[in-house]
């Protein structure tokens, strides 16, 4: 980086640390008071707290929600080597660009195989380190108040909310990301204290391994104005935003690379979706209104499920009235959040724990509160694992406010501290537990919201994968019939009922999905074979070669039987004869299937030609040798 540049990063540092060494008093410079033992100490014992508090997901597998994309159908993961690390940083993996989570993804089946148990174990460590970093980063911010740092590192790393991101495997990219985001965080608070180039470089590298590991990252550079107003008594907004211009440059760089893939583009050609035709932002799904009220309803959710983390799920839909019109609940945080925010602002100076924690917490939440529709969820719980740092920093340090205000014992603040923490910590390995794989992930969200099909679909798919017919029978039904529009739904219903001999049904079912999913090359495959070669599978038959003409040589000779049997003989013959002289379509069905058609017309001689042909193919072919013995 140029020497401009750098200076242009540290300038305000500079200016806030000479602030600081100079007006404030000596006893409360930031000092190491700690040493190194009490340190090591603390350290072993948050690491080992956190770890120990989620180490019952080792048990877990993997999950059929995003885990086969990241990982058990992922190539990238699975095969590591020299081509996959490379598309790691060409190639976007469910809509997200985030190459150092793949390659981390990768590194755990190089070191550790292929096993649900390295993945997680992957998570639950790079979790409590960023316990361990948040107990850092507040000791700096409270100018070494220990206790209450320990107390908000803990409160942060075992609340409920954070099962999501620690035990889904898929979730690699928040533990990544917030990790190098508290690593970046901890070298700005060392610059605000003594200003050096290192510093300075390690605050611009973790901020931009951030980046590359989940999008989400971009606001960090607006923590570092808002930890400057922590920190300087005679903070100036301007010249601390204008001291990161480089940093705000490289997170609009990033956060332009996320919007184009998540809007289902490929960035200029750079980087290619894995995915396509999906598109994850969609500002059509609700109106304008609809989004506000999105939004400052999940600015209350998160607040809300801090203090009272009860009937958790691993997603929170957009749930509407039979009217059509969105829930009363939503409404609610039109009024909450600007109160919330006035409230804030009104008492900054007097009460400057809980708005630099509020709007900590507003800032790292900005981008996931839905304003700008993503998904199908309202709220999810991964999407506060960065913002409940400053809840968490608000909440003890606000409590210490205001008891020391008014002069009460330290007893009383331990006492509500560990009360807190330690339902906290009942909850957490509660809630664990649901995760241990789709069945009992799912048949919790379905405990919260029964009618969500989607978590009906899921769990059905997996009993259907898993031989539970019957319970996948009963889910895929009501996935069916409460807006399903995915064809394995479908699909798989049908095979159910073909182990039942119900054509009937399966016929049902596939029209259904047709119904849904008109340009569905898979659903009108199955229902053409389904009643082959009867006249009705010729037109889904067309329908296939349609939508993917890349098929139709394939296609043709079934087409060519449908034709045979149907009263058009010659057409048969023509239609299967097209197939044959494509490379797809020298195989020996087709030509048992032409010799059939030849010997409906009396002609041996070619008949046998054919069926010579499928012998060539198969020399073992019973059929073809019976036909030439005849």
């Amino acid at each position: 980086m140029s020497k401009q540049k750098r200076k242009n990063v540290t300038e305000v540092v500079t200016t806030e640390s000479s602030k600081l060494n100079t007006q404030l008093p000596e006893n409360q410079h930031v000092q190491p008071i700690l040493n190194s033992f009490t340190t090591v100490g603390i350290v072993i014992f948050l690491f080992t707290a956190t770890f120990l508090c989620y180490a019952q997901a080792l048990n877990h597998t993997f999950l059929e929600w995003d885990d086969q994309t990241y990982v058990t159908i992922n190539d990238m993961v699975l095969s590591p080597s020299l081509s996959n690390f490379q598309k790691c940083f060409t190639r976007s993996v469910a809509l997200n660009y985030h190459p150092i989570t793949m390659l981390s993804l990768m590194l755990n089946t190089l070191f550790f195989g292929k096993a649900a148990f390295s993945f997680i174990f992957t998570n639950i460590v790079f979790h409590s380190l960023n316990v361990v970093l948040v107990f850092f980063t507040t000791q700096k911010l409270s100018k070494n108040q220990i206790i209450p740092s320990v107390f908000v590192a803990l409160i942060f790393g075992l609340h409920p909310l954070r099962v999501e991101s620690v035990v889904w495997i898929s979730e690699r990219k928040d533990v990544l990301y917030v990790f190098f985001s508290l690593l970046g965080l901890f070298f700005y608070l060392k610059n605000l204290i003594a200003d050096s180039t290192k510093n300075t470089f390690l605050v611009i590298l973790f901020f931009v391994m951030a980046c590359l590991s989940k999008g989400q990252a971009v606001v960090l550079p607006i923590l570092f104005v808002l930890v400057d107003f922590w920190s300087d008594p005679n903070f100036n907004i301007l010249q601390s935003i204008k001291s990161k211009i480089p940093l705000f440059i490289i997170a609009l760089i990033f956060g332009f690379i996320s919007l184009n893939i998540q809007s289902g583009s490929d960035f200029f050609g750079l980087i290619r979706p894995n995915i396509e035709g999906y598109v994850a932002i969609d500002i059509d799904n609700f109106s304008l209104f609809e989004q506000i009220k999105i939004g400052t309803h999940g600015f209350i959710f998160y607040l809300q499920k801090f203090f009272i983390p009860t009937d958790l799920s691993s997603l929170y839909p957009f749930i509407k009235n039979p009217d059509g019109n969105a829930l009363p609940v939503y409404s609610y945080g039109l009024v909450l959040m600007p109160l919330i925010l006035g409230l804030t602002f009104w008492f900054k100076d007097k009460a400057k724990p809980l708005f630099f924690g509020i709007l900590f917490y507003l800032i790292s939440t900005i981008l996931v509160l839905q304003f700008l529709s993503v998904g199908v969820a309202v709220a999810a719980d991964r999407y506060s694992y960065l913002a409940h740092i400053g809840i968490s920093f608000a909440f003890v340090f606000g409590i210490k406010q205001l008891l020391e205000k008014f002069k009460i014992t330290n007893l009383i603040f331990y006492v509500i501290l560990v009360g807190f923490l330690l339902s906290n910590i009942w909850l957490t390995i509660t809630y664990t537990k649901y995760w241990a794989n789709t069945a009992t992930l799912f048949t919790r969200r379905i405990e919260i919201q029964p009618n969500d099909g989607r978590a009906h679909e899921i769990r059905g798919l997996y009993y259907q994968r898993n031989n539970e017919t019957e319970k996948a029978l009963e889910d895929l039904q009501f996935a069916m019939n409460n807006g399903a529009n995915n064809p394995d739904v479908f699909l798989r219903l049908s095979d159910i009922y073909a182990t039942k001999n119900q054509k009937q049904e399966q016929n049902t079912v596939l029209t259904k999905g047709i119904g849904v999913l008109p340009q569905n090359a898979q659903l009108y495959y199955a229902r053409a074979t389904l009643n082959y070669p009867s006249q009705s599978s010729i037109a889904d038959f067309e329908k296939v070669m349609e939508i993917l003409p890349e098929k139709t040589n394939e296609i043709k000779g079934l087409l060519g039987v449908c034709y045979a049997n149907n009263g058009n003989l010659q057409k048969g013959i023509a239609t299967i004869l097209e197939s044959i002289a494509s490379k797809e379509g020298k195989n020996v069905a087709n030509y048992l299937n032409l010799a059939v058609c030849y010997r409906q017309l009396n002609d041996k001689t070619l008949a046998d030609k054919a069926a010579q042909q499928a012998l060539i193919l198969d020399p073992n072919n019973q059929q073809a040798k019976q036909m030439l013995a005849e």
